[in-house]
């Protein structure tokens, strides 16, 4: 999760510094993305 949000411009003392329940929700936005950036590569190239 740290290299995702490091590479969008999140400080690394910001990302350690979350409190729990704000970096469940990270995780999970940072899932959300992938998994949407997935089905989209899945649509250009003819995924599964």
């Amino acid at each position: 999760m740290y290299a995702y949000y490091l590479q969008r411009g999140h400080s690394l003392e910001k990302l350690i510094n979350l409190p729990y329940v704000e970096k469940y929700f990270y995780f999970e936005a940072m899932n959300h993305s992938i998994e949407e950036e997935n089905e989209r590569y899945e649509k250009m190239f003819g995924g599964k």
